[in-house]
Parts: structure tokens; C-alpha cells; sequence
């Protein structure tokens, strides 16, 4: 028994040195294991100022989708009114014109009657007039010109069945530059024809 202490003694003291070895190793591994940042794959929660900036964000948008939905729907309002307002000024003035015109060639027709027949101007200016009228291929039943001192008149005959040529006729005269032509008008005519009457005013 004496001679196997020291060697149970030597075994111990090694078997302390390796277990004191293995627990150092040990340690810095359960260090580095408590080091490590928690699971950074959970999601973290945004700040509050964050959900009150995008809110705020959010706020502006919708306001300026309003305004420019408000500002287009005037710009929209604005052209239809527009739209609307030279439609009813067209429809005002093609109403005025035949009243005026005709306002006019009644007064040209008064003056006419009121008139002496100025004898150097008058036949002169009823030759222009029959010039140009022959010019425009016109075959009448009747043509009449008569001026005075200061207003002729255009009397045209025409079939009621064929296309009236007052309106060429009309346009033939104001190249005429001594003569201010007027809107013709019809007037009484026999059965079977239509009758027009222009009164021009010299210039």
C-alpha cells in the first residue's frame, strides 16, 4: 500500500490539471456565446415620429390631388362656358344681321323713291352695274336698273325652279367701287317666279 500512494497521488494532481485546462477552454466559448447580439432577424418597431411624418406626408398628397382635381374641373367649367357664350353671340349676330340688312335696304329703298334722277351720274352708273351683272352668265326674265342721284335698283326676274342668282349677282356688284351693294331681298313676284330687289348706294 505504501508504494502505490505517490503514484495515485500523481494521478490525481494530472487529472486536476486536466480538468482545470478543460473548464478554461470552456469558459471563453459560454463568454462568447452570452456576447452575441440578440436574433436580429425579429422585426423592430419604427419610431413613433416616423408613423407621424408619413401620416403628415400622406395628408399633403390627398390636399395637392384634390386641388389639382378642383383646379382642372374650373379650367373644364371655364372653356364650356366660354364655348357656350361665343355659340350664343354667333347665334345673336346671324339673328341681327338679316334685321339690319334689312333695316338698311328699307331705308335705301325710301331715299330711293324720295330721289330726282341725276342725269350725268345715272346712266353711267347703271351701264357698270349691267356690266358686271352680264358677267356672272346670269339668264333673267326680267332685269331692271334704275338709279337716281345717289341709290340704283336691282330688280331680278327669275324661274322659280332654277338656283336663284341673286346672291352671285350680289357678289358681282361689290367690285363695282363707286356702289355700295346691300343684302337682296325678295319681293311680290307672278306665279312661277321669284323676284329680288338690291338697293346700292353711291359712295
Amino acid at each position: 500500500m505504501r508504494v502505490r500512494a505517490p503514484y495515485a497521488v500523481a494521478v490525481l494532481a494530472v487529472l486536476a490539471v486536466v480538468i482545470a485546462f478543460a473548464l478554461n477552454r470552456t469558459r471563453p466559448q459560454d463568454a462568447n456565446i452570452a456576447a452575441l447580439p440578440p436574433n436580429t432577424t425579429e422585426e423592430t418597431p419604427l419610431p413613433n415620429d416616423f408613423a407621424a411624418q408619413f401620416a403628415a406626408e400622406r395628408k399633403q398628397a390627398l390636399m395637392r390631388d384634390a386641388r389639382e382635381r378642383a383646379l382642372d374641373s374650373a379650367r373644364t367649367d371655364e372653356r364650356e362656358r366660354w364655348e357656350n357664350l361665343k355659340r350664343e353671340q354667333g347665334v345673336a349676330a346671324r339673328k341681327s344681321r338679316p334685321l339690319a340688312q334689312l333695316q338698311l335696304a328699307e331705308q335705301r329703298a325710301q331715299l330711293y323713291e324720295s330721289e330726282n334722277v341725276d342725269r350725268d351720274w345715272a346712266p353711267r352708273a347703271e351701264s357698270e352695274i349691267l356690266e358686271k351683272v352680264s358677267e356672272t352668265g346670269v339668264q333673267a326674265l326680267d332685269l331692271r336698273v334704275e338709279c337716281r342721284t345717289s341709290i340704283c335698283r336691282l330688280e331680278l326676274l327669275e324661274r322659280a325652279n332654277e338656283r336663284s342668282m341673286s346672291m352671285p349677282i350680289a357678289a358681282a356688284l361689290l367690285q363695282i367701287a363707286d356702289l355700295q351693294s346691300s343684302f337682296p331681298r325678295q319681293i311680290e313676284s307672278p306665279a312661277g317666279a321669284r323676284a329680288t330687289v338690291s338697293y346700292l348706294a353711291r359712295k
